[in-house]
């Protein structure tokens, strides 16, 4: 399922890194003003009328976690763009229900992609529904834990077409996976 990159230059997708930062913005946003000297104070977004009226945006508070992370942008996106798209990677063993854990194997969840078990990666799933768009320059391509085979690849871009668009369905209104042949 996985295949050592370890040395390689190169950015693919995906590829797995370890301890990166993932964000997600939390119910009640909270804003940072500098109010003197450095010195910052937290403001609901209610409490500001000119909330985000700013040219250069504003400091919020987000929930970041330290995770490992599966690159989802093409490779050929990654060579020409500032900005890829990650996801967080989280060990299966985390979900308690041996159902939806064998769902996951089983590519039933539009939203988890199931990456197997092999020598530096346990077994996982990246979660589809908390993608994130990092720059670039911040991987360091040390952390760089693995890259999926061409075949696992294949999956994950059918997975993110299910996740992102109306699902290929054949004649027999199932889903055509990769492996399928279609005549």
């Amino acid at each position: 399922m996985t295949e050592d990159q370890a040395g390689s230059e190169k950015i693919y997708q995906g590829d797995v890194f370890k301890d990166q930062i993932v964000i997600t913005i939390p119910p009640n946003i909270q804003i940072l003003r500098e109010i003197e000297n450095r010195e910052f104070k937290s403001f609901n977004l209610e409490e500001l009328s000119d909330a985000f009226e700013h040219k250069e945006g504003e400091l919020t508070v987000v929930h970041a976690v330290k995770t490992n992370i599966i690159i989802l942008s093409q490779t050929c996106d990654i060579e020409r763009r500032e900005f890829i798209s990650i996801a967080p990677v989280f060990p299966l063993i985390k979900i308690e229900s041996e159902k939806k854990k064998e769902s996951i194997r089983n590519h039933k969840f539009n939203y988890r992609f199931y990456i197997a078990e092999s020598d530096v990666l346990s077994e996982s799933y990246a979660e589809l529904s908390l993608i994130n768009s990092i720059k670039k320059e911040i991987l360091i391509l040390d952390k760089r834990i693995c890259s999926l085979s061409d075949y696992s690849r294949q999956w994950l871009q059918y997975t993110l077409n299910r996740y992102f668009c109306r699902p290929f369905i054949s004649k027999e209104k199932e889903y055509i996976k990769p492996d399928d042949k279609i005549s």
